[in-house]
């Protein structure tokens, strides 16, 4: 009885040890399911590509970023309700205005104009929109065409490094450009400063060295320049290539792409060229005996001199150009100044925005009803002072000349209007737009729909659809003070009675307020864009039509996926190949019978011998990264898409946790000539110990994302091109790696266990003594 007894042990014994071992199998090949779709990038994001979270990305940094007016870097929550991305929000591509944002905005510091300015192709000076005011820093000399100009210039720009030619000299290769301009230079410019008393500054500015860049900074702020800000133009599409830096579990920064608009000169729709063309066409214009600087012998405005509005739209001027020159000022001389969104508007639309989103993130079924029932449609607007059957219209674009009087009202000016055709005046309407104008007017319906008297009916179910949901949503927000801009429509109207006059209209107006903070907010997400016209004698603000949004870059998926899958091939060669020796092993058994095969070590031991320890390294650093890689993912419901940190199960953190064992395997093997009889029992235990301690890490710590807004901007040839760097996305914390508490654990259970064991050998020496 005994004897079968003890027969029995060895076999229960070997098939326990079996079940060890394919347990162990599955378990690998099971690992290999939760490796791949973080194979699929070297962010090892799973699913980044496939299941369209880089684009969901894209999209909401985009608006996150449109949203914010702050240089000082800024943490924003992705997972919040004010970033999900509604179905009802029309904005889905890249706003086409925003390389303008950059540079008439954003990058007008003195620093980035200096630098800008040095990296500058010497070839595109005299191409930049900017009409100078003044030769030199000291303003001795003026370079405005009119007196008037020059009175606009002490107003609005004597901080303004753009307006001093001095300013932009000092800092080019001025071997350079004089080898291009040397004739017009001096004949147009230098000649005339040295006639009134500036041979000495000529002499100098011609031989001038680039000064350091700590110098020159503090020579245009001891000049009083704060900024370099150039003028609006539509001469070229300015390029931007906008990147965010997605910081991985490696520690390393990965560039992916979120804006991408490729340079487009417009050739012949330059149409801003008739308000004011460059420093070039000023040159062109005149003969050899003229001069730009103001109070010479030879200046060219002396007397009224029209000849740079002829050269450049050439005279006479047609009906509307004549208008346009004698109400607000001289062609050739118009000064369009982009203006800036106010922040108190930016802050107003992106809290009204996160009250909506998070009534519709959280459920609320009510008010998604009635914001469905809200079309986004394109609403034929015509302010009532412009009802009159008997007016006719030639344009709403001060830039265009040629229309044909046509009985209806049309739109106004926009950066890619080549004049070709006459557009009707129209308005964009979308659930979030009649929203948010809906509560900036407080609710107030009773003068909407006069404005759209082509279509009534459409507008009146616009109206109870927008009246409804904005009773629900029970927002209450101050309008944002922008009377002070004076942001208007403008027409070139035709009376029967009166004749050609321009008129405007303020899209505050209370009779049209409605349509005008339909404007605005369009304005606030940069679907808009505002500039003022400004002349000898009148100013415009306008606002632009709608543009609709670009599409982002495409995602490359065979990009950023080297190492990953690398480490891919990696884990599946350990998976291989631990069942193949499997199958040898059970080969051998079966044929040999034999009771004594130590299962339990199979893993350690058909590693150590038939596997790269560096293979097995690699696989274990696999896992290290999928659980130090926050893994966010986009949901998709009936309101729109989100993203969400999709955690963990148990099931998996015990799996990938049990996978980065694989480097104690290596570092036993490494350790073993030091550790000696003693890696027999202190290395199953670490083992154990670390696996513990990894999976809780895991399930009670898991890294989040971080994001921070942080737009760092270069230049190319000024208003050229931009490339950006706008936000950090921090997904992997290598500060807690799995190795470390696998290297905490290994040594003190191997001191433990020497200890232990030196202890009880001590002690039973003695007893037997």
């Amino acid at each position: 009885m005994q004897r079968n007894e003890s027969r029995g042990r060895p076999w229960a014994s070997c098939a326990l040890g079996y079940l060890y071992v394919l347990t162990s199998l599955l378990w690998s090949i099971y690992s290999l399911v939760l490796f791949w779709p973080s194979a699929e990038n070297d962010l090892f994001w799973p699913n980044f590509y496939s299941h369209g979270t880089y684009s969901l990305l894209q999209r909401i940094l985009n608006l996150q970023l449109t949203l914010l007016y702050s240089d000082a870097p800024t943490t924003v929550d992705l997972l919040a309700p004010a970033a999900d991305a509604s179905v009802f929000d029309p904005i889905v591509g890249v706003p086409s205005v925003y390389p303008r944002f950059v540079v008439y905005h954003k990058l007008t510091s003195v620093s980035v104009a200096i630098t800008g300015l040095r990296a500058m192709d010497p070839g595109f000076v005299t191409a930049m929109i900017t009409p100078y005011c003044w030769v030199d820093l000291a303003q001795r000399w003026a370079l405005a065409h009119t007196a008037k100009r020059l009175e606009r210039c002490r107003k609005h720009d004597v901080d303004n490094g753009a307006v001093y030619l001095e300013a932009v000299l000092r800092n080019i290769d001025m071997t350079q450009w004089l080898a291009q301009n040397t004739n017009n230079f001096y004949d147009k410019i230098a000649a005339g400063v040295a006639e009134l008393g500036g041979d000495a500054w000529v002499a100098a500015i011609v031989s001038h060295r680039i000064e350091p860049f700590s110098n020159e900074v503090a020579l245009w702020r001891t000049a009083g320049l704060l900024r370099f800000q150039l003028q609006w133009a539509n001469r070229i599409q300015i390029g931007i290539d906008d990147q965010i830096s997605i910081t991985t579990a490696f520690g390393n920064l990965a560039g992916y792409s979120i804006k991408a608009i490729p340079v487009v000169n417009l050739g012949a729709s330059w149409c801003s060229s008739y308000m004011y063309m460059a420093l070039f066409n000023d040159f062109n214009a005149l003969s050899n005996n003229q001069s730009l600087v103001m109070n010479t012998s030879n200046w060219i405005g002396a007397n009224d001199n029209r000849q740079l509005e002829n050269f450049d739209v050439s005279l006479p001027l047609n009906q509307v150009y004549t208008l346009f020159h004698d109400t607000v000022g001289a062609l050739d001389d118009i000064d369009l100044r982009w203006i800036s969104i106010p922040p108190t508007l930016s802050d107003t639309v992106a809290t009204f925005r996160a009250a909506v989103l998070t009534r519709l993130r959280y459920g609320d079924t009510a008010f998604f009803s009635a914001l469905s029932r809200i079309e986004t449609i394109s609403v034929p607007t015509v302010p009532q002072k412009w009802q009159d059957a008997s007016l006719r219209f030639l344009g709403g674009n001060p830039m265009c000349s040629y229309g044909a009087s046509l009985p209806f009202v049309q739109r106004s000016f926009g950066f890619d209007d080549a004049c070709g055709t006459q557009v009707a005046m129209a308005d964009m309407w979308s659930p979030f737009s009649g929203l948010f104008a809906l509560t900036m007017v407080q609710g107030a319906t009773n003068r909407i729909c006069a404005n759209v008297p082509s279509m009534p009916a459409l507008c009146n179910d616009l109206v109870t659809a927008t009246a409804a949901a904005h009773a629900l949503l029970n927002l209450s927000l101050p309008a944002p003070p922008l009377t002070d801009l004076g942001l208007s429509k403008m027409q070139f109207v035709l009376d029967p009675f009166t004749g050609l006059r321009i008129e405007t209209m303020s899209l505050l107006d209370e009779s049209f307020a409605f349509f005008g903070w339909l404007n605005i907010y369009d304005w606030a997400l940069f679907q808009r864009e505002a500039v003022v016209f400004e002349g000898d004698k009148r100013a415009f603000p306008l606002m632009s039509y709608y543009y609709e949004p670009l599409a982002p870059p495409t995602p490359v998926h065979n990009d950023h996926r080297g190492v990953a899958q690398y480490h891919l091939y990696a884990a599946c060669l350990v998976t291989v190949v631990l069942c193949l020796v499997a199958l040898l092993a059970t080969a051998i058994w079966v044929t040999n019978r034999s009771c004594r095969p130590q299962w339990h070590l199979f893993s350690r031991v058909a590693s150590a011998v038939w596997l790269n320890r560096g293979v097995l390294f690699l696989r274990s650093l696999f896992a290290t990264l999928m659980l130090a890689t926050a893994t966010v993912s986009p949901v998709t419901t009936h309101t729109g898409q989100n993203l969400v940190r999709a955690y963990n199960s148990l099931l998996t953190s015990f799996v990938l946790a049990s996978e980065t064992t694989w480097f104690s395997y290596v570092c036993h093997d490494f350790l073993h000539p030091l550790t000696g009889v003693h890696t027999r029992v202190y290395a199953p235990r670490s083992t154990l110990l670390s696996w513990g301690a990894v999976a809780l890490i895991d399930i009670l710590a898991p890294v989040e994302m971080l994001v921070e807004l942080d737009q760092q901007c270069l230049m190319l040839n000024m208003d050229y091109q931009v490339y950006c760097t706008s936000a950090t996305v921090m997904i992997g914390a290598m500060s807690r790696p799995p190795s470390h508490s696998q290297n905490s654990f290994s040594h003190p259970c191997y001191l433990w266990h020497r200890f232990f064991f030196t202890h009880l050998s001590s002690h039973l020496l003695k007893k037997t003594n």
